[in-house]
């Protein structure tokens, strides 16, 4: 059986930066793994705040001091008075303008075009359109303002918690999703694994690829890193956390029965039997 339910000693897992501190999550509680991801998580949630105050709320207090007076949606269509096209904010991270189809992009890596039926927001990978509400609304500034200046204290925190919850989902969907195979090759390399042991280790190993994502994050808000390099990162976060399960499952101790047979017992009898032979070993 290469899952028992309990073992003599539980291991102590804090560090999932090494193939060994990874695979010390596979036979230890739960609960230090769920530490050590609230941990990770919590400085997740820290990085998402700080792009956050650095590209969206910069772009929304922009926005709301340009809106031009009279400005309404009605029935699903947008009416702003004035030019056909102006830039409501323009920052290196979001763009918000209200522009024709053919108008030039914004140089912004998210770019938000304001049309008359419905809005764009476009990135690196393409663009999507959505449909404005359906009811009267009018927008002034005078109301606008201290409204958003009163909220954005707690919306910036609640977003980034709600991006935040969305990460942590996904280490859970995809540890599930990685730990069947995991679970074929414990059972046939005799690897040693507590209850759900699998899971905890691909879970523990997917951090580092986290950790990576929040540096890049970092770095791309700070200035430090093009889109470009974002979107490497990304697609690179996911290429660690393969490595990581690998070599954890790989750090594995082994079964007791199986530890017990170590080498080949022939070669043992054999230089047993050549030790005997010594003439010059004291009887």
């Amino acid at each position: 059986m290469s899952e028992p339910e309990d073992t003599s000693e539980e291991p102590v897992a804090w560090n999932p930066l090494t193939p060994g501190g990874v695979a010390s999550f596979a036979n230890a509680p739960l609960g230090q793994l769920l530490q050590t991801q609230g941990a990770i998580a919590f400085l997740t949630w820290l990085v998402f705040m700080f792009y956050l105050s650095q590209s969206w709320s910069p772009a929304v207090d922009q926005t709301i001091e340009r809106i031009p007076i009279g400005s309404q949606l009605s029935g699903g269509r947008l009416h702003l008075p004035g030019s056909p096209q102006f830039k409501l904010s323009d920052n290196r991270f979001v763009g918000i303008t209200r522009t024709s189809r053919d108008a030039p992009d914004s140089i912004a890596d998210i770019k938000v075009r304001l049309l008359t039926n419905h809005w764009q927001v476009s990135t690196l990978f393409g663009y999507v359109a959505l449909p404005y509400p359906t009811g009267d609304y009018r927008f002034k500034r005078d109301e606008l303002s201290p409204r958003w200046g009163a909220w954005k204290t707690a919306i910036i925190p609640a977003v980034a918690a709600a991006a935040t919850i969305c990460v942590w989902l996904s280490w859970i969907m995809l540890a599930a999703v990685y730990s069947w195979p995991i679970r074929v090759i414990v059972f046939f390399r005799d690897k040693l694994t507590m209850k759900l042991g699998s899971w905890k280790l691909c879970s523990a190993a997917l951090l580092p690829g986290a950790l990576l994502m929040s540096a890049a994050i970092l770095m791309y808000t700070l200035g430090r890193m093009p889109v470009a390099g974002l979107s490497l990162a990304f697609a690179l976060h996911f290429v660690v956390g393969w490595v990581y399960i690998a070599s954890g499952a790989i750090a594995l101790p082994l079964l007791p029965d199986a530890a017990q047979v170590k080498g080949n017992p022939f070669t043992k009898d054999k230089k047993k039997k050549k030790r005997g032979r010594n003439p010059f070993r004291k009887k």
